[in-house]
């Protein structure tokens, strides 16, 4: 009797502590996700650390987690409790656990009470599936967008956030001193950041705006040791870099630029002359995998409304690639 006891209180200990450091990881989680601040390395920390995660423990964080969110920047604690249970050692069948919360959550009984508090909350369970890939979801674009040029609070980043599954990683550096200064500390560490990102999680899709074109161009695609072939959408990329990106080895790239991106034509964020958007088409004209979206009437820096074609586009001119018509 007192080994079952013990063996008793084992479990129940066992349990406790796996539904706190489940709990505590999304609590130590969603701060870095939120900002995209230092949230791949953490990631891949705590999970790691997690040895047992049960029904209801799975339950219990996806709840704690759906009533997180940043409407500032459209960010949710569901996506992020998602990547947390998608990153968790294989050994705990977290596919088979998650599928067993969603359908007790999914009860009328339970749902719709829960409805009550959770406006979103089909949408948010739906979410979970899609990262998971369960009951036949397809998962959404992973997109990897430059922060330099790039800000996560803009109408364009919301609208991403809608359509794909959405990292930016930042700098620490310049969050804490506000210091953008090209070759600086700050660009360094956003470089090393989507680096690494792009060397350790699935992409499909890098998006650069404005300045940040630069950077795929220097230290993705090109440099002295490029991470990234794939697909590049360049929203009104500055002087030659839209260029430089057509001619990259990018499989492939869609350039967007607008009147207000014109000097000529008294674009407020005028960073390209008639002549590049006349080069850009010359490009395009000479290279398989390679588009250009001019809009000479648009006249304001963010592609909010527009954002989710663009993203179409610039995969389809991919996957064209690969499986020509």
């Amino acid at each position: 009797p007192a080994a079952q006891i013990l063996a008793h209180s084992a479990l129940v200990a066992t349990l406790f502590v796996g539904a706190m450091a489940l709990q505590s990881a999304f609590d130590e989680l969603w701060p870095l996700y939120r900002t995209d601040l230092g949230f791949d390395d953490a990631l891949l920390a705590r999970a790691s650390s997690i040895g047992s995660c049960s029904v209801q423990d799975v339950e219990g964080l996806l709840l704690a987690a759906i009533e997180r969110s940043d409407a500032s920047m459209n960010v949710r604690g569901v996506s992020a409790a998602a990547l947390l249970l998608e990153a968790l050692p294989a050994e705990l069948n977290m596919c088979e656990v998650v599928a067993e919360v969603l359908t007790r959550l999914r009860k009328p009984e339970v749902f719709e009470d829960l409805k009550l508090d959770l406006p979103r909350l089909q949408d948010d369970l739906s979410e979970v599936e899609t990262v998971l890939s369960l009951n036949g979801k397809t998962r959404r674009l992973r997109v990897l967008v430059v922060r330099d040029g790039f800000s996560p609070d803009t109408p364009t980043a919301r609208a991403l956030h809608e359509v794909a599954e959405v990292r930016i990683p930042g700098s620490s550096y310049v969050a804490e001193t506000g210091n953008e200064d090209e070759q600086g500390r700050g660009e360094h560490e956003v470089v090393e950041s989507l680096r690494s990102h792009l060397q350790s999680r699935p992409v499909d899709l890098v998006v650069a705006q404005s300045r940040g074109c630069r950077l795929v161009a220097e230290h993705l695609v090109g440099g002295t040791s490029p991470c990234w072939a794939g697909p590049v959408l360049a929203l009104s990329p500055a002087g030659q870099w839209g260029r430089v990106l057509m001619e990259s080895p990018a499989s492939a790239v869609l350039v967007a630029a607008s009147g207000n991106d014109v000097i000529e034509l008294s674009g407020h964020h005028a960073v390209l002359e008639l002549a590049d958007i006349e080069e850009l088409r010359q490009t395009v004209s000479n290279k398989n995998g390679r588009s250009l979206v001019f809009d000479e009437q648009r006249h304001q820096l963010d592609w909010g409304e527009t954002i989710g074609k663009l993203l179409h586009e610039a995969i389809m001119l991919d996957i064209l690639l690969m499986f020509p018509p």
